[in-house]
């Protein structure tokens, strides 16, 4: 399980209360004091960083087709490997505050704030190490993975 520790008191911390984050430096320092397995980074709205997940993705290093697809359509981004070796995560720069959500099917999730990811540090390929602005990628991904599909309209029948 992922559960994010504050760095400064090494209790349990929350993705949601600012008041249990630290920064990157303090966070390295907590991680060897406390022998942390990890860092975290935790998405807010005033950072304008997006999010996105895609789990079991990789199959001998090779992405799936969804994770191919989204690669695709992603700009040069700073894009790493999850921590299970498996999953793609991607960072993108995106004021869009309303993307928070995911598609167990597929294995895609998307974030912008009060949810954060564990972070590795092990660049995805030839990535960027710097975190771009979106080129529309996001919205297509929201709508092509994330965004609920519309339910058919059924005929209700009052069965007496």
């Amino acid at each position: 399980m992922k559960v994010p520790y504050n760095p400064k008191t090494s209790y349990k911390a929350s993705a949601s209360d600012k008041r249990t984050w630290r920064t990157l430096e303090v966070a390295l320092e907590a991680k060897e004091k406390y022998l942390f397995s990890g860092l975290g980074f935790v998405f807010t709205e005033e950072s304008d960083i997006i999010g996105i997940d895609i789990d079991k993705c990789l199959v001998d290093g090779q992405p799936n087709e969804v994770a191919t697809a989204i690669l695709e359509k992603t700009p040069p981004t700073y894009i790493e490997v999850s921590p299970s070796k498996t999953g793609l995560h991607i960072f993108l720069r995106n004021s869009m505050s309303r993307c928070g959500n995911r598609n167990s099917e597929c294995g895609v999730e998307m974030y912008s704030a009060k949810r954060f990811f564990t972070v590795t540090g092990n660049r995805w390929r030839d990535c960027a190490d710097e975190i771009v602005l979106d080129n529309g990628c996001i919205q297509w991904i929201f709508d092509t993975y994330i965004k609920p599909k519309k339910a058919k309209n059924r005929a209700n029948k009052l069965i007496i």
